[in-house]
């Protein structure tokens, strides 16, 4: 990966002017959260205490979850993704623990999920996080081409992977995924 900031956003006003004047070259990610001090830039399969796991590693389990997701999602994927990086992508999305980040190409969107409010299961909205939101910033005119690089699960360093359009919620997010070893 390339540059990355971590820009603290106080007003709309802000963003429009970042993005007016230092972040519109078209090559920048943006990936937003709540709460700066606890979402790190950690994929969630990293998040995972992976000591419960018995005699499994966590590439084991991370594999072994991903082919388990595969085989039970194949009935609802329609249309089914042709290979283990748009299965991975699909996967994300449904909440299965990977190696992807999530980020986005539109500072709206980021920016959306920087700031939207979460409920408790009563319907009430929680407290506002004290932590505050963070934007993350990222330049980069790489991307993996997954026509070489075949299988995510051999990949040995950083990479941005833009998804073809299988599914409307990445497409609609504007969605593409950061991928660690």
């Amino acid at each position: 990966m390339d540059d990355l900031d971590i820009v603290k956003i106080t007003s709309l006003e802000e963003i429009i002017d970042l993005v007016t004047n230092k972040y519109n070259c078209g090559h920048f990610l943006f990936r937003g959260v709540t709460d700066c001090v606890n979402h790190k830039l950690i994929p969630s399969i990293g998040r995972i205490n992976s000591e419960g796991f018995c005699h499994l590693t966590l590439d084991d389990y991370e594999k072994e979850t991903f082919n388990r997701f595969k085989l039970r999602a194949r009935a609802e994927i329609h249309p089914e993704p042709s290979n283990d990086w748009e299965w991975l992508a699909v996967a994300q999305h449904h909440g299965l623990p990977t190696r992807l980040l999530d980020w986005t190409s539109s500072p709206l969107i980021a920016l959306y999920f920087a700031t939207k409010p979460e409920a408790n299961f009563d319907g009430t909205l929680k407290e506002v996080n004290i932590n505050g939101a963070a934007l993350y910033v990222m330049h980069t005119c790489h991307y993996i081409d997954t026509t070489l690089d075949i299988d995510p699960f051999n990949i040995t360093g950083h990479g941005i992977f833009y998804p073809p359009h299988i599914t409307k919620r990445i497409s609609g997010q504007f969605g593409l995924f950061s991928i660690q070893p």
